[in-house]
């Protein structure tokens, strides 16, 4: 019987919990570090088998870790990160990475010259929907529209582009290739409606976490007049999961990187707009 990698899981809020969740039927998770007393004990008590500490460091000098879950407030994702690769271990992180095209590429070469996986947690890039439209997409420009209209309630605790609508860019990003520009921009706290130009069409987001009695998520794919219409749903965190524990000694990711520095290029674009 093959032997379970052996993980470290840094963060443990919400999401972070459910890494634990399911990470803990993948693998032998090791260690959590989790700094909220009251989840430390309450999460200890749930998983008497896993050892809890308040320093992620415990986590990066046990030389049994082999691969690290990264759940931490966003502006830590990029330090953090480059922690982890440093220490010789496999990163999977939350979204985003990072908010600009350097430090993105500097992480990967990290995670290259160390021969090392990086992977950023988009699940929704994981939707089989997403792979048979793909394979449709024309060569011809300007004939793909992505559509995506999201109405959830919460989230409030991270900005509503770093920590929702960077899933839709992701999808787009994949599906389009790199953004050229943003033709309208309309963003509240709570609220955001864009339109991007891509490389190989145009993507159409809007994203509202404030109706209570919805929770929706619709998106279309248009090429040549075709639609193709589905919800991507987050219940693909075990199929991530169980890939990200297959990755040893990982050739660099270029996929996943010009994913990330889509991402990345867009919330620079943003900023560059709401300044």
């Amino acid at each position: 019987m093959n032997k379970k990698p052996v993980v470290g899981i840094i963060g443990a809020g919400q999401w972070g919990q459910n890494i634990v969740r399911v990470m803990n039927e993948l693998a032998t998770v090791k260690t959590v570090a989790v700094r909220d007393t009251v989840k430390y004990t309450e999460m200890a008590q749930k998983y008497p088998k896993i050892n809890f500490s308040d320093d992620y460091q415990n986590i990066l000098t046990d030389s049994e870790v082999t691969h690290v879950c990264i759940a931490t407030p966003i502006d830590t994702h990029v330090d953090i990160t480059g922690e982890v690769l440093k220490a010789g271990k496999h990163v999977l992180v939350e979204k985003p990475l990072a908010n600009n095209e350097t430090e993105v590429k500097n992480l990967y070469n990290l995670a290259s010259h160390n021969q090392l996986a990086l992977l950023t947690n988009y699940l929704y890039c994981l939707d089989p929907t997403l792979d048979e439209i793909m394979t449709k997409l024309p060569t011809t420009k300007g004939q793909v529209t992505y559509q995506s209209t999201w109405h959830k309630w919460g989230s409030f605790d991270e900005s509503i582009v770093d920590n929702l609508l960077v899933h839709d860019i992701a999808l787009a990003c994949k599906l389009l290739g790199s953004i050229t520009t943003i033709s309208h921009l309309e963003l509240e706290t709570d609220l955001v409606t864009i339109h991007f130009e891509h490389e190989n069409g145009r993507s159409e987001i809007e994203i509202n976490r404030r109706i209570e009695d919805k929770k929706s998520r619709i998106t279309t794919v248009t090429i040549g007049g075709e639609q193709t219409s589905f919800s991507p749903a987050p219940q693909l965190l075990d199929k991530q999961l169980s890939y990200f524990l297959t990755l040893q000694n990982a050739n660099r990711n270029t996929d996943a990187e010009k994913t990330d520095l889509g991402v990345a290029q867009a919330l620079q674009l943003i900023k560059q707009q709401i300044n």
